[in-house]
């Protein structure tokens, strides 16, 4: 199921919080999460300015959490 809003069946994406260790990654660098919430902070992280996508993961994650709860 998707880490953020736990929806299951369907396909989940591997996303990267950081591509620091492209290659090389730990595993506290990538999630599975849906289409969804991975389109939703690719979005965020793209229109506004300073949003890193560490920080834009944590942004979308929090507010998932706190919906599906």
């Amino acid at each position: 199921c998707c880490e953020f809003c736990r929806t299951t069946e369907v396909i989940l994406n591997l996303h990267h919080r950081t591509y620091k260790r492209l290659g090389n990654e730990q595993i506290g660098d990538v999630i599975l999460i849906c289409e969804n919430c991975h389109l939703k902070i690719h979005i965020l992280e793209k229109n506004k300015k300073k949003t890193t996508l560490w920080k834009a993961t944590k942004l979308i994650g929090r507010q998932k959490r706190r919906h599906s709860g």
